[in-house]
């Protein structure tokens, strides 16, 4: 009988990294746990922590772990899993992050852009499944994306491509994490949303927000302003509507770019999907040509916060296969 055969799987974050087992075979993803990243402790230590996970990990499972599979945020250099100076992880300057947690474990290790295999997950176990044709956009802290083209996830010349958080959206707008003015990320991220949330305490003080400010010495966030918004505040519905037009106007590009038959949208953000979706469903109406308009689905994501660990299952599982 054959032996099964298990896989490491990972997904870091700018705040959190999670670490489990995934069965490709089942597709399931399973033991996992979620630890603090210490971004401000630099890429030496959180290596080497992820090094431990990982290790025990592997000392855990029933079988022989021979690969691990884990998504970073930032661009991810395709041939050799060196992360290059990504924005929300300070210090991480060319850092080869698959040499190092394999140095560290003695394990095959995989490395993709965080978006890109949350692409994957959600196009072979959630939303996208059956398309072969998607586009994933992250909404969260940042945003970030992942196009699969005929089933198979694009990489571009260097594997830097679908950074589409940094499609700019309105010339001379605010400053991004990336360097740039105006950028998707920069007008309809969770942190994006959190600053205009504030500017608008500030200039009324007396409104829900203003409120709901003075009541939080950490500051305004996206789910309190989301909490607002369904509530009714007018000021907190505006900036939903807001996001989703930005939204729009990122995705009409893109959506002409790759002629996706899905658009599934996840991360933090899209809990409040149905509050800006209608606003981005009619920037899409008003903007995209007639012959694109009724071949595409926006959808929210399936597989919440745990897209990235399928999509490091599905890059893991592949691997095994090929070199099977």
């Amino acid at each position: 009988m054959k032996a099964r055969s298990l896989v490491i799987v990972g997904d870091l974050g700018a705040t959190h990294f999670r670490a489990g087992l995934g069965d490709p075979e089942t597709g399931q993803v399973f033991g996992v746990g979620r630890y603090p990243t210490g971004a401000a402790s630099g890429p030496d230590r959180i290596l080497e922590d992820i090094a431990r996970r990982f290790k025990a990990l592997a000392e855990s499972a029933e079988t022989e772990v021979r690969v691990a599979a884990i998504g970073v945020p930032g661009p991810v250099r395709a041939a050799d899993g060196v992360v290059v100076r990504p924005p929300n992880l300070p210090g991480w300057d060319n850092v080869p992050v698959a040499a190092r947690l394999e140095a560290l474990t003695g394990l095959r290790v995989l490395v993709g852009n965080d978006a890109n295999l949350a692409a994957l997950g959600e196009q072979r176990y959630g939303a996208g499944r059956g398309a072969r044709h998607l586009v994933y956009l992250t909404v969260s802290t940042g945003i970030g994306g992942g196009v699969v083209a005929d089933g198979r996830l694009l990489l571009g010349a260097h594997g830097f491509a679908a950074e589409l958080g940094h499609i700019p959206v309105e010339p001379g707008g605010p400053l991004c994490g990336c360097g740039g003015r105006g950028c998707l990320e920069a007008l309809a991220s969770g942190t994006a949303i959190a600053r205009q949330a504030a500017e608008i305490a500030r200039r009324k003080p007396g409104s829900g927000l203003g409120a709901a400010a003075r009541g939080l010495p950490e500051g305004l966030d996206a789910p309190t302003v989301e909490r607002l918004a369904r509530q009714g505040d007018p000021d907190a519905r505006y900036l939903f509507e807001q996001v989703g037009r930005y939204l729009g106007l990122g995705l009409t590009a893109v959506i002409h770019a790759f002629d996706p038959e899905k658009v599934v949208i996840g991360g933090g953000v899209a809990n409040a999907f149905d509050l800006f979706s209608p606003a981005l469903r009619a920037e899409l109406n008003r903007r995209l040509m007639p012959a694109f308009r009724d071949g595409v689905e926006v959808v929210r994501a399936a597989l919440g916060d745990v897209a990235g660990l399928y999509g490091a299952l599905t890059l893991a599982g592949d691997y095994l296969l090929a070199s099977a």
